[in-house]
């Protein structure tokens, strides 16, 4: 053996990288282990809802990953998120195609000091009427937030927000009025559409804005030449919402999409 090694040299070489290699997988394999620790996860939210289509919690999933999405076959959003997809609009050349992701105009939220101490929401998903609903109870007032994707005008996801009063123990009591505070948090510029400059107009007692905008890489260049074209419509979203001493109010917020800006724009009316 030795002399066959001596007149090869070739052979010998590979046969020292070789046991080499060997050393070093049984010393990876016999030490290794002490250098790898396993993270804790966060503990998810508990469903305290007795309804078997409905999943309650008094508080939302520390991961983002794991929040509730509402579509309707048309768009679709994760709920709080900002982004909302729209069905057969992709952005990218080949395998590297995605979902374009369009800006969420219908990402209404409460202000932050009605959902954290003193106050203690309740966050829940209807799986039944694909319905997400945010409840707050305060000392003058219930605060209830639905989002939902429209199941008859399938263009248009719908944020209600519900603010009831509540009777005071004294009826001469005088309240002065509710004030909620709220903001409208679509994100940032989108990477996959090319939007224009939003426009403004009254439509159906209500100010509403919108925007057109196109797929910046179309899917394939010889079976889909142009970019998709995509028009978007929302509900102008105010710095928050006055209700009077007594009685209830529904603020209605909406964001309409579609290839077609006249059957985009007829949605918002309709809805």
């Amino acid at each position: 053996m030795l002399a066959f090694l001596s007149r090869n040299k070739q052979a010998a070489a590979m046969l020292g990288l070789l046991a080499v290699a060997a050393l070093l997988v049984v010393g990876l394999t016999t030490k290794g282990g002490t250098h790898y620790s396993v993270r804790k996860p966060e503990p998810e939210p508990e469903d305290i809802s007795h309804d078997p289509f409905v999943f309650s919690s008094y508080s939302l999933p520390t991961d983002n990953k794991f929040m509730p999405s509402i579509g309707n076959g048309h768009l679709a959003t994760d709920v709080f998120s900002e982004a909302v997809y729209m069905n057969g609009l992709y952005n990218g050349r080949w395998g590297r195609s995605r979902r374009a992701r369009i800006p969420a105009w219908a990402n209404v939220r409460l202000n932050s000091t009605l959902t954290h101490h003193p106050y203690k929401p309740m966050y829940s998903l209807d799986t039944k009427n694909g319905v997400f609903v945010v409840k707050v109870e305060r000392e003058r007032s219930v605060v209830t937030q639905k989002i939902y994707a429209h199941r008859f005008y399938t263009r248009a996801l719908i944020n209600q927000i519900e603010v009831a009063t509540k009777p005071h123990v004294d009826p001469n009591f005088v309240h002065h009025g509710i004030w909620i505070s709220i903001k409208l948090m679509p994100g940032g510029d989108s990477d996959d559409v090319e939007f224009k400059e939003p426009s403004a107009e009254y439509i159906a007692g209500r100010y509403v804005w919108s925007s057109c905008g196109h797929t910046k890489i179309s899917e394939d260049s010889e079976y889909q030449p142009q970019s998709k074209r995509v028009c978007a419509y929302w509900t102008s979203v105010p710095d928050h919402l006055v209700v009077p001493q007594h009685g209830s109010r529904v603020f209605t917020f909406a964001m309409t999409l579609d290839e077609n800006r006249t059957v985009a724009k007829q949605e918002m009316i309709n809805g």
